[in-house]
């Protein structure tokens, strides 16, 4: 399969009505004749018989710097030290979590890591209401930051809110606390 990209190409197979004027679409029309050869650089995909090179109008294979441009980006794929040296540690009096001593953590897997922890803290919470028959509400917040050293987003750490609240002891109460919060919001 071979794709020449342009900045018309959106979701799907573009069909030539869709196409600005005077431009080409690179994929065969229904019950049109093949378009006419790319005139810029296309690249063939693999899995369809291509070979996944980058090619020149000429069909020859550019040489446009491929292997500089992987090892670029295993480069940037690379955490800076500051990244690589990030710790979280949880400062909550919530015992029984993760994170209770400074912890190092790979940048890739902090977000889910965070996230992760502040569910434990969501479970404590509720565990805790079933307890002592109490209604909890929760709410999770996950916080980012910017990396001084190599500008990347990252998760810096997250907070849960909980509240909890009496369970009404019968009907007369539960239409008491409903008419207050109603009276709440006029």
């Amino acid at each position: 399969m071979i794709i020449q990209f342009s900045p018309h190409l959106q979701a799907g197979y573009p069909v030539a009505a869709d196409m600005p004027a005077g431009v080409e679409p690179a994929f065969p029309q229904p019950g049109g004749a093949e378009p006419p050869a790319p005139q810029g650089v296309i690249l063939t995909l693999g899995g369809g018989g291509g070979d996944g090179r980058v090619y020149g109008p000429d069909g020859k294979p550019a040489d446009i710097g491929v292997q500089k441009s992987r090892r670029a980006e295993d480069k940037a794929n690379q955490p800076c030290r500051e990244c690589a040296e990030r710790k979280y540690q949880d400062g909550s009096n919530d015992i029984g979590v993760s994170f209770k001593t400074a912890t190092n953590v790979n940048p890739a897997a902090a977000g889910a890591l965070v996230r992760a922890h502040e569910q434990e803290h969501v479970s404590n919470a509720h565990a805790d209401a079933r307890k002592h028959n109490l209604n909890v509400q929760t709410s999770v917040s996950i916080h980012t930051d910017i990396c001084p050293e190599c500008k990347r987003v990252y998760v810096s750490g997250g907070s849960t809110f909980t509240r909890m609240t009496a369970k009404p002891q019968n009907p007369a109460e539960l239409a008491e606390q409903y008419a207050k919060s109603m009276r709440m919001r006029a």
